[in-house]
């Protein structure tokens, strides 16, 4: 699997997420703020704002 779209030019800083040009569920929020990085198992992470919404909607209580 990939994504879709075209990649940024790397050349350029990159404000807001990197991938916000080529997420279907990108928000403006995606644009500007480079998301956080979240811890999701062992040597395993996640770095989008819509993890981070998702987490605080179900109903995990932690990620150990």
């Amino acid at each position: 699997p990939y994504i879709l779209g075209t990649v940024p030019d790397l050349r350029r800083e990159i404000s807001g997420c990197a991938f916000a040009n080529r997420c279907a569920q990108v928000s403006e929020d995606c644009r500007v703020n480079p998301p956080a990085w979240e811890h999701v198992d062992t040597h395993q992470f996640a770095r989008c704002v819509l993890y981070h919404k998702r987490l605080q909607q179900s109903d995990v209580i932690s990620i150990d």
